[in-house]
C-alpha cells in the first residue's frame, strides 16, 4: 500500500487525448537511512531506492502506466513543461531529504529519469525540496528553468532551537544543474513553494516565506532578476510574525479589479490576510482564534457580487502538533468578513478545498 501527500496533476502521457493522473507517493519504508534489503524484499522493481516515487495512472481505465521509484517520498509535483522536446510534458518531483536525490525530473512518457539534483554545494542532506516553479530560460539552452525552495528539517523535534536555513535555488530545467542559490534573507527555515507574480510593467517578482510551526518568519518579495544575480539583500519584507512562520503559499487572484493578482493567504497564526498585489499594502484581515492552518484558501463565488470569495480550513486546539477539530470558514473577498453565521466544524483535516462551478 502506498501513501500520498501530493496534489494530483493531470498530464496526457500516453497520447490518447484523455488526461492521465500523476501523483507522488511514499512507501512506508522511508527514513534518513534504510538498508537496501528493504527494497529488494518489499519493492523488487525499485532496485536500491524505495522510500517513495512518482506514479502515472491511465485517466481512462485507472491502470498504472508507469512508476518511478526514488530514495525518499515525493510530495511536490509540477508537470507543466516538456523538458526533453518529445512533445509530452515531463514531471518534476520534490520531496524529503536531499541526502539522496529528493528532487528530480521524470520523462512524462515512460517514467524514466531525466536528471536529479545532486549539487554538493547547494544541497542540505536533511532538508526537503518543495514544489518547483517554472521561470524563463535564464541559461539560454531552449528549456524553461526553475526556482525552488530547499529547506526544512524533518528530523528536528517541534520547538527545537537550531534550525536549518532555507535556500532559494535557480535550477536548469534541462540538466538539473544549480545555476544560482542563496540563503533566505532572515536566515530562517523555509517550507514555502515559491510563486511568481507579474506586474503591469512586465517585471517578474518572486514571493516566498520563511519560518515554521514553532518559529517566526516573514513573507518576502523580490525581483526575479535580483535572485539571478544573488542580491538577496534586495528582498522586501511584506509581513512578519515573530512566533509562527509563513509556510503555506497564498492564492494569487485579483480582488481589487486593477488587473493585478492580489495575495490572499491563511497564516499559521490564526489570521487570513489579503495584500494588494501591486503595492503589498494590507487590504483586510480576519482572525480565527486558537487555530492554525496548512491550507491555501479555495476561491469561489459565494455571494451576489463579482469579487472572488474564499473558503479556508483552520485546525483548532492547543497548537502544533495537537488539534481537536477543524473549522471551515467562508470570507467575503471584498472585506474579509465571514459569509456564514458561524464556522462549520468537522474532524481534523488539512486538505485544500476542491471547488466545482455549476
Amino acid at each position: 500500500m502506498l501513501t500520498t501527500e501530493t496534489a494530483i496533476r493531470l498530464n496526457d502521457v500516453n497520447s490518447d487525448g484523455i488526461e492521465d493522473i500523476i501523483l507522488g507517493f511514499g512507501t512506508g519504508a522511508d527514513a534518513f537511512y534504510y538498508p537496501k534489503v528493504v527494497c529488494h524484499v518489499y519493492f523488487p522493481k525499485s532496485k536500491d531506492e524505495c522510500g517513495g516515487g512518482m506514479l502515472a495512472l491511465d485517466g481512462k481505465t485507472g491502470n498504472e502506466i508507469w512508476r518511478h521509484y526514488s530514495a525518499h517520498e515525493i510530495f511536490a509535483i509540477n508537470c507543466n513543461a516538456d523538458l526533453n522536446g518529445d512533445g509530452t510534458k515531463d514531471c518534476l518531483g520534490g520531496g524529503r531529504m536531499a541526502v539522496s536525490f529528493c528532487f528530480n525530473a521524470v520523462n512524462g512518457k515512460d517514467g524514466t529519469l531525466l536528471w536529479e539534483f545532486d549539487d554538493q554545494n547547494a544541497k542540505i542532506d536533511a532538508s526537503n525540496v518543495y514544489t518547483p516553479q517554472y521561470i524563463s530560460d535564464v541559461d539560454s539552452d531552449g528549456v524553461l528553468d526553475l526556482v525552488v525552495i530547499h529547506g526544512g528539517d524533518p528530523l528536528k523535534e517541534p520547538g527545537s532551537e537550531t534550525r536549518l536555513v532555507g535556500r532559494l535555488m535557480v535550477v536548469s530545467g534541462k540538466t538539473g544543474r544549480v545555476l544560482k542559490w542563496v540563503q533566505v534573507p532572515d536566515e530562517k527555515e523555509s517550507y514555502y513553494s515559491p510563486q511568481v507574480l507579474t506586474h503591469p510593467d512586465g517585471s517578474k517578482l518572486l514571493l516566498f516565506g520563511t519560518g515554521g510551526e514553532t518559529h517566526g518568519g516573514s513573507l518576502w518579495v523580490m525581483k526575479l532578476n535580483h535572485l539571478l544575480t544573488g542580491e538577496i539583500n534586495m528582498a522586501e519584507n511584506i509581513y512578519t510574525d515573530k512566533f509562527k512562520g509563513i509556510m503555506t503559499p497564498p492564492v494569487l487572484i485579483d480582488i481589487t479589479g486593477d488587473g493585478v493578482r492580489d495575495i490572499v493567504m491563511a497564516m499559521f497564526n490564526s489570521s487570513v490576510i489579503a495584500f494588494d498585489g501591486l503595492t503589498f499594502i494590507k487590504l483586510w484581515e480576519y482572525e480565527q482564534p486558537s487555530s492554525e492552518s496548512y491550507s491555501t484558501p479555495g476561491v469561489g463565488y459565494y455571494n451576489n457580487d463579482s469579487i472572488p470569495d474564499f473558503i479556508i480550513n483552520y485546525q483548532t486546539g492547543p497548537g502544533f502538533p495537537i488539534y481537536y477539530y477543524t473549522q471551515t470558514i467562508i470570507l467575503d473577498g471584498r472585506d474579509g468578513k465571514p459569509l456564514l453565521p458561524k464556522p462549520i466544524k468537522m474532524v481534523v483535516e488539512h486538505n485544500l478545498h476542491l471547488l466545482l462551478s455549476v
